[in-house]
C-alpha cells in the first residue's frame, strides 16, 4: 500500500477515535513527521476546522519532557532540536490527546521510538500535573513487534492505530 494511502487511513482512524472521546474542543498534540513516520499533515486542516486546537512538541533539552506549543495550519515553523520542526511562537498548552509516532509497538501498547524517552517523560510529566490525556500511538501494521520487555520508565499508550487496526493498550480506560 502506498505511503500516502496508509497515512490517510491511520489519521482517519485517529480522527474517528478522538471524535468518539466526545471531548468538547479538545487540544490535540501531535508531531511534525520525520523520515518514515506516519504523516498527519493532510488531516490537520480538517481537525482545525472541526474546532480542535492543535499543538506541536518543543524539545526543550535532551532528557527532558516535551512541552507543547499551540499551533494552527499555516503558522510558521522553525527548526528545533534533534531535527524537529516546532512553532516559531510557542504558546504553551496542555493537551487532552497526545498522538505519538511509533517505530515499533507491541500488543500491550508499549512503543519503540528513537530511544530518547521524550514521550515517556512527557506522559509522566502530564500525569504528575494531574492532566489525564489520551495517548494514541500511530504506526504501520508491519511495525508490530513481540518479545521485548519495556523498561521501568516506559509508559503504555492507551491506543495504537495502524492503517488496518485499532489496538487498546494496557493504559486504555476500561
Amino acid at each position: 500500500m502506498a505511503r500516502g494511502l496508509r497515512d490517510d487511513r491511520i489519521f482517519s482512524a485517529v480522527g474517528e477515535l478522538i471524535a468518539a472521546l466526545a471531548l468538547e474542543h479538545p487540544t490535540v498534540a501531535l508531531y511534525w513527521p520525520m523520515a518514515g513516520e506516519p504523516d498527519p499533515r493532510a488531516a490537520l486542516p480538517n481537525w482545525h476546522r472541526a474546532g480542535w486546537s492543535l499543538a506541536l512538541p518543543r524539545v526543550q533539552a535532551r532528557a527532558e519532557a516535551l512541552r507543547f506549543c499551540a499551533w494552527a495550519p499555516g503558522e510558521p515553523l522553525v527548526p528545533g532540536l534533534l531535527g524537529t520542526r516546532q512553532p516559531a511562537d510557542c504558546r504553551e498548552c496542555l493537551p487532552d490527546v497526545v498522538v505519538v509516532p511509533c517505530l515499533g509497538f507491541d500488543a500491550r501498547g508499549f512503543r519503540l521510538g528513537y530511544g530518547g524517552g521524550y514521550y515517556d517523560r512527557t506522559l509522566a510529566r502530564l500525569a504528575a500535573l494531574g492532566r489525564r490525556c489520551v495517548a494514541i500511538g500511530v504506526a504501520d501494521d508491519e511495525a508490530e513487534i513481540s518479545g521485548f520487555e519495556p523498561h521501568v520508565h516506559d509508559r503504555a499508550l492507551d491506543w495504537v492505530l495502524t492503517e488496518s487496526r485499532r489496538l487498546a493498550g494496557a493504559a486504555a480506560p476500561g
